[in-house]
């Protein structure tokens, strides 16, 4: 499987606003799917988010494809897309916002 026959179809970036007096901090859901040239979803794939300033999350996408991390902090996070027998894909970094739902999708 070459570079190009793995892409990165998009993620959904939502944080939710806390709850009054509650946490100092709010979280958010980083989705996505993992899609091969063909745009068939890749299952197995490990997706590594990364936290500008500190933070990492790992996770494999599902048979269908589909990756998620929850209660993820605000900011800006990096991820890497692995699977096996071909190079890594990394993706433009995203932002995490509180209470500012972001579709971050892209072909």
């Amino acid at each position: 499987m070459a570079v190009a026959s793995i892409a990165f179809a998009g993620s959904v970036v939502q944080a939710e606003e806390p709850a009054p007096a509650a946490a100092a901090v709010s979280f958010g859901t980083i989705v996505g799917l993992v899609r091969d040239a063909a745009k068939a979803p890749i299952g197995g794939a490990t997706v590594t988010a990364i936290r500008a300033g500190g933070g990492i999350r790992s996770t494999i996408s599902g048979s269908d494809g589909i990756y998620s991390f929850a209660d993820v902090p605000p900011g800006l996070w990096f991820l890497t897309i692995t699977v096996e027998g071909s190079p890594d894909v990394r993706v433009p970094s995203l932002s995490v916002v509180a209470a500012r739902p972001r579709d971050m999708t892209s072909s």
